[in-house]
């Protein structure tokens, strides 16, 4: 049976972290990086023509915030899941973010390493259907 990629987009201003998530994800089978930006306003176009699977979105970006991306998704017919993986992780970040779609919120600093949990059940999800 062939198996679908689960398809991730990256989208934090810091190279450092997009580095150390493509390095994360690099050795989970059936993970694909499709693309990754550091800017609000490159990232929305990039998502809407690129259809990613799951966007791993952080809130403080170059041009704009994750909301702002989160916007250009809102509207597609079939938004991606979202990771929100940011250094701000307060209480009322989180309920704003819920509200505009996050399905996973972290703090980048405590939470790191369950974007790997999430994408492996993320993944898990998509091979069943």
């Amino acid at each position: 049976m062939m198996m679908n990629n689960l398809k991730v987009f990256i989208v934090d201003d810091s190279l450092i972290v997009r580095s150390r998530l493509v390095m994360m994800l690099a050795g989970v089978e059936g993970v694909e990086i499709i693309g990754q930006v550091g800017d609000a306003h490159t990232a929305g176009s990039v998502i809407a023509s690129s259809k990613p699977d799951v966007v791993i979105l952080d809130f403080q970006l170059q041009s704009g915030t994750g909301l702002d991306v989160l916007r250009y998704v809102e509207g597609s017919g079939s938004p991606p899941k979202i990771i929100m993986l940011t250094n701000y992780a307060t209480e009322q970040l989180r309920v704003k973010c819920t509200f505009h779609g996050v399905d996973y919120f972290f703090d980048k600093s405590t939470e790191f390493e369950k974007v790997l949990d999430a994408i492996t059940s993320l993944k898990a999800k998509k091979q069943l259907n």
